[in-house]
C-alpha cells in the first residue's frame, strides 16, 4: 500500500469539502426562511395564503439556492474523482477518461458557482424579508 502522493493536497481537499458542506447546509436552511418569516413574523391573516404573499424574489432566490445545493453535490463527485487521481488511479467522468487538470478545473468552477448562487439566493431571500418587515 502506498502513501498519499501529497498529504497537503488531501488536507486542502478536506477543508474545501467542509466549506461545501457548510454552504449546502445553509442553502437548505435558507429555503424555509421566507415561509417561516411569513408565518411567524408577518402573521398572514384572512384569505391570503403564504403562496399569495411570495414574490418573484423568493422564487428566484429558491432557484439559486437549489442550484447551489446541486453544485455542492457535483463538487463532491468531482472531489472523489480528484482523490482517485491523487492516489495514481485512472478515473473517468461519464465514462470518459480524465486527468488532474480537467478535474481541478471542474472543482474550481463548481465551487465558485456554488458560492455565487448561494450569495445570490441569500440576497434575494433577504431582500424579500427586508421589503416585507412589519412597519
Amino acid at each position: 500500500m502506498c502513501d498519499v502522493p501529497d498529504k497537503s493536497k488531501m488536507d486542502v481537499n478536506d477543508r474545501y469539502q467542509k466549506g461545501v458542506a457548510l454552504v449546502t447546509s445553509l442553502s437548505t436552511a435558507a429555503l424555509v426562511l421566507p415561509i417561516l418569516f411569513l408565518k411567524d413574523i408577518v402573521n398572514i391573516t384572512g384569505t391570503m395564503t403564504v403562496a399569495d404573499a411570495l414574490t418573484p424574489d423568493v422564487y428566484f432566490g429558491w432557484n439559486l439556492l437549489a442550484i447551489s445545493i446541486g453544485l455542492g453535490v457535483l463538487y463532491y463527485y468531482f472531489s472523489a474523482k480528484w482523490v482517485k487521481l491523487a492516489w495514481g488511479k485512472t478515473t473517468d467522468i461519464c465514462w470518459v477518461n480524465t486527468n488532474d487538470t480537467f478535474v481541478e478545473w471542474c472543482l474550481d468552477l463548481s465551487y465558485l458557482f456554488m458560492m455565487l448562487c448561494f450569495g445570490g439566493g441569500l440576497y434575494y431571500i433577504l431582500n424579500f424579508i427586508i421589503d416585507h418587515l412589519p412597519k
